[in-house]
């Protein structure tokens, strides 16, 4: 496995929770006539990776067990088993995530932490959430 790739969907997961909880709403696209979606925030876009990977486990899945696994659990899933590879932290993970309908780009920036804080702030901003 890409270790590029690990660490990207480790940040996927992280930003996922951080915007609305694990409800898989960074992976959701955007479409016209609607806000710009957290995927294609200006502060995810184009640093995210792993979206092609989620993308083709959910395609797989639904031909084995259509509309049953959510892309919430999948991307949790990935999130553990990628930190397993990364550095051998492994984690009971239930499944039963569900998938969110909501995902907008104004939130992306509200939530998340700047790069420019310092340790007090990042702390502040993990104790709010």
């Amino acid at each position: 496995m890409n270790s590029g790739i690990v660490a990207g969907i480790i940040r996927l997961h992280f930003r996922d929770c951080f915007v609305r909880g694990y409800d898989e709403s960074v992976l959701l696209d955007s479409v016209e006539a609607r806000e710009t979606t957290e995927k294609d925030s200006p502060i995810n876009n184009p640093s995210h990776r792993g979206f092609k990977v989620i993308d083709e486990a959910k395609a797989l899945l639904e031909i084995t067990c259509p509309r049953t696994v959510s892309c919430a659990d999948i991307l949790a899933f990935a999130t553990r088993d990628s930190a397993l590879f990364a550095g051998g932290i492994n984690y009971a993970l239930p499944g039963g995530r569900c998938d969110g309908q909501v995902s907008l780009s104004s939130e992306v920036i509200q939530n998340l932490s700047p790069p420019f804080f310092d340790a007090k702030q990042l702390e502040d901003n993990f104790k709010r959430k």
